[in-house]
């Protein structure tokens, strides 16, 4: 018997932790966005692969959509007021830039809001702000962005949107970094960081 309560207590520990898993399959887009970016560390890889499809679906079902009648996870500030921003590529990969998004210069460091320099499994090796620079000029680039100055890129931790373009400002959810990061959890965007 003494032999068979290490299983056992093993067996009820695996239980309790698969247990645990079940709210976090059910939430939602817009809870996630609230909540911070901490939580998202904590789930597998597959709940943030779901969840960021979940955007990247709403980035289509939003194109256009005045944001003032319905709340828009991708917002674009245009004369006529906000909107859905340009709806994503199903297969978008955030954290891939082409060449020519390099040539668009991007500040950071703007406001009282710092984007952390610690480097995170979770963000494929990245720290926040090497995802959030990558993750910033993919948006650029997807959105047909022209732009002819520095942009600078706000963390806006808890907003109820993914990014938002607005006055010539981007603003990033970190949250967004974190979903962005799931799919393929590819080692590319971290090494071609590393060679900079």
């Amino acid at each position: 018997m003494s032999r068979l309560l290490p299983l056992i207590a093993c067996a009820l520990l695996f239980t309790a932790c698969e247990g645990m898993e079940a709210p976090v399959a059910g939430l939602e887009v817009g809870e996630v966005l609230a909540s911070g970016p901490e939580p998202l560390e904590f789930l597998t890889p597959e709940a943030r692969q779901s969840l960021y499809a979940q955007l990247i679906l709403a980035s289509r079902d939003e194109d256009g959509l005045p944001a003032q009648d319905t709340p828009v996870l991708f917002v674009m500030g245009t004369d006529e007021g906000l909107l859905g921003a340009p709806a994503l590529p199903a297969s978008v990969d955030l954290l891939q830039t082409p060449a020519s998004a390099d040539r668009v210069a991007v500040r950071l460091d703007a406001d009282f809001r710092q984007w952390p320099d610690e480097r995170c499994e979770c963000l494929q090796g990245l720290s926040e702000r090497e995802a959030a620079e990558l993750v910033a000029r993919s948006l650029l680039w997807h959105w047909e962005l022209e732009v002819d100055r520095e942009v600078v890129v706000e963390r806006a931790v808890g907003a109820p949107y993914a990014a938002a373009w607005i006055d010539g400002i981007l603003r990033l959810n970190p949250a967004l970094l974190y979903l962005a990061s799931a799919p393929g959890l590819r080692a590319g965007p971290a090494s071609a960081l590393s060679g900079r």
